[in-house]
């Protein structure tokens, strides 16, 4: 049988509380502070710190987890828990607190059965309505009157080249004024020509090269005539 239950446990020298639920398969008021301790890990080192608390308190019984999730929000938004440093308790229902990093597994259970049956406030819902998409599109084809299809302005296309520069992480270049011929010119400064000290073709090698060409020739025309 499930009896799910809150309670409180507090440690009066000190003045620092803890309100909590348990609503597990099977759990049961009898077991509290025996088998059954707390699932929070903050509380669980305080104890080892202190030593156990001398307020041992169940507080209510449910016949559903469901309830007995409600009834601890409800009553730790009552003495805002959250908010007091007198109080253990790191979280809500419903409410993520990182106060001490991400939420345990017991939180995350809590989370799941407090929006059980619940109905999805955004479902149904669009995050742009369809008269924010026509206005969009009226706005567009306003600041597209009048342009040529294809054009850009000289600013849109420094936009542009700006946002790819970014985007890429390009380190951007120094504007220069060198035309395309200049900038190689400059590039191939101090370079060694790969033909520097070697002659030009020879006398015969040119011969051969002319002789080649006229055969080429005389071949091409005997076959025009053959055809």
């Amino acid at each position: 049988m499930t009896i799910p239950y809150t309670y409180l446990i507090g440690w009066r020298h000190l003045d620092r509380w803890y309100y909590g639920v348990k609503f597990s398969k099977h759990c049961s008021p009898k077991d509290f502070w025996v088998t059954y301790k707390t699932s929070s890990d903050l509380v669980k080192k305080f104890v080892i710190e202190h030593g156990d608390p001398d307020i041992r308190i169940i507080r209510k019984t449910f016949s559903k987890a469901e309830d007995a999730v409600k009834y601890e929000d409800k009553v730790l938004r009552r003495i805002k828990a959250i908010e007091s440093a007198r109080w253990l308790n790191q979280n809500r229902s419903g409410i993520e607190f990182f106060r001490n990093g991400p939420c345990s597994q017991d939180h995350k259970n809590k989370i799941s059965i407090s929006k059980k049956g619940k109905p999805n406030k955004h479902q149904g819902q669009t995050f742009v309505s369809e008269e924010t998409y026509k206005k969009i599109g009226r706005k567009n084809s306003q600041n597209l009157k009048g342009r040529k299809k294809g054009s850009l302005s000289e600013l849109h296309k420094a936009k542009i080249s700006e946002g790819v520069r970014k985007r890429n992480k390009m380190i951007p270049r120094p504007p220069s004024s060198l035309g395309k011929k200049a900038k190689i010119s400059q590039s191939m400064k101090g370079n060694i020509p790969w033909n520097k000290g070697k002659r030009g073709i020879s006398e015969s090698t040119r011969l051969k090269i002319r002789e080649k060409a006229l055969e080429r020739e005389a071949k091409k025309k005997t076959t025009e005539r053959g055809n």
